[in-house]
């Protein structure tokens, strides 16, 4: 049967989704001695590890059944444990360690805003997802040391756009699995405020800048209850990685500034949680 574009546009599906989650990331950053990567190659670094968060995304999506989706998600979390590790050099490659901390990293949060355009394959029971993406994500680090009222803050904000695909695949009975692949291609800015560091401006002591490449995978399981509710489990894993060198930029409290390469950042995680949606039909 044909399927006319009149049709497509009579059957209108709205789908309103709540997915807590817990996820765990490792997330670190390393700087140069100087703007061209030298003296030494790598003077500072930072490593969270184990950054435990709780949250939830929210998210609403509309269907024009069999061509066109549109989909909008809200999603925060609260970190709830991890360390930080910051480690000084003074020879390349990473040797002669002059200083080398752990603290506690048990604050913070992280807020993602998602917009996604998307185009609707049927393919016999089997449906195919194509879309691009627009995506902003913003987190906040700590290095705490209440002995040392140490209580220092990193946020980074990341903006970028790409290109995705959700595999949906009923089998069963009431199940059904979804697989998402997501790439995009963003901006990485950051600010810091050392606040243990008197030479430092505050409450901004440095800036950070740098394109970075994004990966998201996701696994979904879930079952019908209704025919307007499902409930299911996920899990999921993210990471990004710099596609170049990008610049530190350093603010001290006499109005000076100083620049030096940002050689690195990066961040995988991982992440498992449970979903609920509801779906509302309008025909003509």
């Amino acid at each position: 049967m044909n399927i006319t574009w009149k049709d497509s546009f009579s059957q209108v599906v709205l789908d309103y989704s709540l997915r807590p989650k817990v996820s765990r990331e490792n997330f670190s950053w390393n700087i140069a001695g100087n703007s061209q990567g030298e003296k030494p190659n790598i003077l500072s670094e930072l490593l969270w590890k184990n950054n435990m968060r709780v949250g939830a995304d929210l998210q609403l999506g509309i269907k024009l059944k069999r061509k066109f989706t549109a989909e909008i998600t809200y999603g925060f979390a609260k970190t709830r444990s991890g360390i930080v590790t910051d480690i000084d050099y003074s020879a390349d490659n990473r040797k002669g360690i002059t200083s080398n901390e752990t603290y506690d990293s048990d604050m913070g949060n992280g807020e993602t805003f998602n917009i996604k355009l998307g185009h609707n394959v049927h393919m016999q029971r089997k449906e195919l997802d194509i879309y691009a993406v627009m995506q902003l994500q913003k987190n906040s680090y700590f290095l705490i040391d209440k002995m040392e009222k140490l209580s220092s803050t990193y946020n980074n904000r990341i903006l970028g756009a790409g290109i995705g695909a959700i595999f949906f695949l009923p089998f069963s009975g009431s199940f059904d699995f979804n697989v998402l692949f997501q790439a995009r291609m963003s901006q990485y800015n950051a600010d810091a405020n050392w606040n243990l560091r008197s030479d430092f401006a505050h409450p901004k002591s440095f800036e950070h800048d740098i394109p970075i490449l994004e990966w998201d995978n996701e696994v979904r399981l879930n079952y019908r209850l209704t025919n307007f509710l499902k409930i299911g489990v996920f899990t999921g894993f993210s990471s990004y990685n710099n596609i170049g060198k990008g610049i530190d930029k350093l603010y001290y409290n006499d109005g000076h500034i100083s620049f030096t390469r940002l050689n690195e950042v990066k961040s995988h995680s991982i992440s498992a949680g449970m979903s609920v949606l509801y779906s509302v039909y309008f025909k003509n």
